[in-house]
C-alpha cells in the first residue's frame, strides 16, 4: 500500500489504520527496526522516525535504531542477533529508505511482509511488517535537490511515519481494552 504526503492528514489516518490492522492480526507486541545512516540524508528515514519513536512520541514499544545509535552494518548484524534470540515472539517493523523511481520518489509504502536490507551480505528479509520510501533515485537526485531541501522531506517523510505509527499503536491499545471489557 502506498500513501503520499499529499493530503498529509487523510493519508496519515489511513496509514495508521491500515498499520493498526497489520498489528492486531499478527497477535504479537510489535518491536520496531529503524535501519538508516545519521550522516547520509538520503539513508536517514529509519534513524529520523527511530529518533521519532524514541524521543518524541515515547512508544512503550522497544524501539532499535535512531540518530544516536543508527542501525547500519556491523551494528545492524548485532542487532539482529539480539532480537532473534531476545524478542523472538514479537513483531518486527523494519522501516527503511529505499531507491527507486522518480514517481515513487517520497511516497510511503506499507507492506505485511518483511524487507530486503541491502548492507546485509546474506541478502535475508527482515521483519514482519515494512515501511520504506523512496528517498534516492539514482543519478538524479543531485541534479534535482539541494541537501536542505532533501533533509526537510526526509524529515516529512521520518514524522508521517512516526505519528502514523503512534497513531496505529493507540488504534491497538484501544481494541484490546474494548475487548478486555
Amino acid at each position: 500500500m502506498y500513501y503520499t504526503l499529499f493530503n498529509h492528514e487523510k493519508n496519515n489516518k489511513k496509514f495508521s489504520y491500515d498499520l493498526a490492522n497489520m498489528i492486531l492480526e499478527l497477535e504479537k507486541p510489535p518491536i520496531f527496526l529503524c535501519v538508516g545512516s545519521n550522516k547520509i540524508v538520503d539513508d536517514s528515514l529509519g534513524a529520523l522516525t527511530g529518533e521519532l519513536l524514541s524521543h518524541y512520541y515515547k512508544i512503550k514499544s522497544k524501539v532499535f535504531g535512531n540518530l544516536t545509535c543508527p542501525q547500519v552494518g556491523n551494528n545492524l548484524q548485532n542487532t539482529l542477533i539480539k532480537i532473534k534470540s531476545e524478542y523472538y515472539n514479537n513483531t518486527i517493523i523494519v522501516v527503511d529508505s529505499s531507491i527507486g523511481k522518480l514517481n515513487n520518489l517520497y511516497d510511503v509504502s506499507l507492506n505485511c511482509c518483511g524487507l530486503n536490507i541491502d548492507c546485509l551480505s546474506s541478502n535475508k528479509i527482515v521483519g514482519d511488517i515494512s515501511i520504506s520510501s523512496v528517498t534516492y533515485v539514482k543519478g538524479i537526485n543531485d541534479l534535482l535537490f539541494q541537501n536542505s531541501e532533501k533533509k526537510k522531506c526526509v524529515f516529512k517523510l521520518a514524522n508521517f511515519i512516526a505519528s502514523g505509527i503512534y497513531n496505529a499503536l493507540n488504534l491497538c491499545e484501544n481494541v484490546k481494552d474494548s475487548k478486555a471489557i
